[in-house]
C-alpha cells in the first residue's frame, strides 16, 4: 500500500518554483471549472456561441472535467 501511495503522491522535489506553478496551474483549471456552473456567460451561453451541440452538458462536463483535474494538481497527483 505504501509503494502504491507513494507512486501517486510523489514529494515535490526540485526548486519550490516548480510548487509554485503547480499551484497556480491546479487553481486556474479549479477556478475556471467554477465558473463553468455559477457564471451563465463563461458556461451555458459561451458553448452555445461557439456552437458546441449540447451547450448545456458540454459545459457542465468541461466544468467537472477542470474542476477535477485542478483538484489533482493542487493534491499532487501525476504531477512528477
Amino acid at each position: 500500500m505504501n509503494s502504491l501511495v507513494r507512486f501517486f503522491f510523489r514529494p515535490a522535489e526540485g526548486p519550490v518554483c516548480i510548487i509554485l506553478i503547480r499551484l497556480a496551474a491546479g487553481l486556474i483549471f479549479l477556478t475556471q471549472g467554477i465558473l463553468k456552473f455559477t457564471d451563465p456567460n463563461m458556461g451555458v451561453v459561451r458553448f452555445a456561441r461557439i456552437g458546441f451541440p449540447f451547450p448545456y452538458c458540454s459545459a457542465h462536463l468541461v466544468g467537472t472535467f477542470e474542476i477535477a483535474c485542478g483538484l489533482l494538481v493542487l493534491v499532487g497527483v501525476w504531477t512528477r
